[in-house]
């Protein structure tokens, strides 16, 4: 069939044939048929102490509240529940770089997140801590982020930043934050596996290495589409070795020899006539 769904379909089966994907069964989608979470954890609100304004954390989720969904859920005979958090550490929904790791302490910090995952062992449902490597949201001093060395340049030696649609104001920002630079997936990934292989969760979330591929044009050090492509499988591939269970948006077609979970695929084209 020539159309969008023809060559999904046929690039399906070419994956399959290869071994890359393995078809489930009408029993194992009855059976196991998964259901998605995501929940969001603190963001910064203002609060008045003594009359006074101050900046604090603000709880969306706590560890706490995620333990009290699966209850809920599971008793309502909803099983195979797995979820995705997103905000939880290093500043919350908008975080530093996921290279050092601290959860944050309104959402039930390091112990909470402790209790989840034991919990979470013994009931039987997943618990994916979601973290971004290629776009820096925020920026904290020995955060372990450099950006003359790990940011993005552009042809024209700028820093590249996401452009983001704000449907409040009907208008594009760059409050995306600054484009990591693909060689660094690995440093940063090796950084923060020192602090978050220490908890008995084998499972992991990394957002945006399933769809996003940034090129950079650094004079010193330039990586085009190709040479980030690589070095995405490579950290792909060092995640996968390392973490049971590994969940990823979008899925571009080199990600899905090395992701357990993908969400957010697309369903159609975007039905741009050009380009």
């Amino acid at each position: 069939e020539t159309s969008w769904m023809g060559m999904a379909t046929a690039y399906r089966e070419y994956l399959i044939e290869k071994g890359v994907l393995t078809r489930i069964t009408a029993e194992e989608v009855s059976d196991k048929m998964p259901v998605y979470i995501e929940t969001f954890g603190t963001v910064e609100t203002t609060e008045k102490i003594a009359s006074i304004p101050v900046t604090v954390d603000k709880a969306l989720t706590t560890f706490d509240q995620v333990k009290t969904m699966y209850d809920e859920l599971s008793a309502g005979g909803v099983s195979n529940i797995n979820f995705k958090l997103k905000g939880y550490y290093n500043g919350g929904m908008y975080s530093t770089v996921p290279y050092k790791l601290k959860w944050q302490k309104a959402a039930g910090g390091e112990e909470g997140f402790e209790n989840l995952v034991a919990y979470a062992n013994e009931k039987g449902f997943g618990v994916y801590p979601d973290f971004d490597f290629e776009y820096m949201q925020m920026s904290g001093m020995f955060d372990g982020f450099s950006q003359k060395d790990h940011a993005v340049k552009t042809i024209d030696d700028r820093y590249s930043s996401r452009i983001m649609y704000n449907p409040a104001t009907q208008d594009y920002s760059t409050y995306g934050g600054l484009c990591i630079s693909p060689s660094a997936f690995t440093y940063l990934f090796e950084g923060l596996d020192k602090n978050y292989s220490k908890y008995s969760n084998s499972s992991i979330s990394v957002s945006t290495l399933g769809y996003a591929l940034n090129s950079d044009f650094d004079e010193d050090d330039p990586y085009n589409r190709e040479d980030s492509k690589a070095l995405t499988q490579t950290v792909l591939s060092q995640i996968s070795e390392k973490y049971e269970n590994v969940m990823a948006e979008g899925g571009n077609a080199y990600t899905l020899g090395y992701v357990d979970h993908l969400l957010d695929v697309s369903l159609d084209s975007s039905r741009y006539a050009l380009t």
